[in-house]
Order: structure tokens, then sequence, then C-alpha cells
């Protein structure tokens, strides 16, 4: 996976410090929180939606491109090759979530001519799941 900013995980990630205390093996809850945080990112492009704003709608040349071609007028959902990219990886003591194609991380950022449309950002509620995943092994 490449390395990109994203926004949320290390609020997250300073919670969670605090509640493993008891886990002695904590694979169980970073798996469960790779899930959550996996299905927070997919919903930030069924909402098209930033940490911030909605995304930009696309130009009127970029729809009439897509009608050439016969494409949609999802944004960053072309092929969907993009959004299929990001995958969602956990360990004892980890879980991460990213792409490993550059043009995603230019789309992330905002590179170039391309808006930024940032899709790696975890919502309020997910790290709250996250975070009643790890209370709750720590009461097993």
């Amino acid at each position: 996976m490449l390395k990109v900013k994203a926004t949320g995980f290390e609020e997250l990630s300073k919670s969670i410090k605090k509640l493993t205390g008891k886990i002695k093996n904590q694979t169980k809850p970073y798996a469960e929180s790779k899930i959550i945080m996996l299905k927070d990112v997919h919903q930030h492009f069924k909402y098209k939606q930033g940490e911030d704003k909605k995304w930009d709608k696309l130009t009127r040349v970029t729809l009439l491109r897509r009608r050439k071609k016969g494409k949609g007028a999802k944004i960053l959902q072309d092929s969907g090759r993009g959004r299929m990219s990001i995958t969602a990886i956990s360990g004892m003591k980890f879980a991460a979530i990213g792409t490993n194609l550059d043009y995603m991380i230019e789309h992330q950022e905002g590179k170039g001519k391309l808006p930024k449309r940032d899709f790696l950002w975890i919502s309020k509620g997910a790290q709250n799941s996250v975070e009643k995943r790890f209370i709750l092994w720590n009461k097993v």
C-alpha cells in the first residue's frame, strides 16, 4: 500500500492505545476494526463525500467524454478499479487501509489539475464503532 496523509486515523490510534490495556491478543479487535474502516471508506464513494465537503462535481467536458465512451457519471468510479483497489489489512497490533494506485493518491490529495476528492478518512461514527470494539474486547 502507498502511504498517504489520511485524516481521523491519528486521533483513533491514540484512543485505541488507551483501550488495549487488558487485551493480550489484539488480532481480533484489529481485524474487526479494518472491516469497519473499509466499509466507512466505501461509504465516502457512495455519498461522494470528503471529510470537509462533498466532492466537486465532474466537469461538463468530463461528462461528455465519458458518454462518448459509454461510461457513467459516478465520481472516482469510471471503471471501479480505483474503488476496488482500496484494501485493509490488520495484524496483532495494527489495522491499516489504503490503495496501491498512484492516481487514487493524486485524487486523494488533489494533485495537478485534479480536484481534491479525499476518500481515505474515517468518520466519527466509524471511530466510535472501532472504539466500542476495543471496549468490548477489554471486557472479555
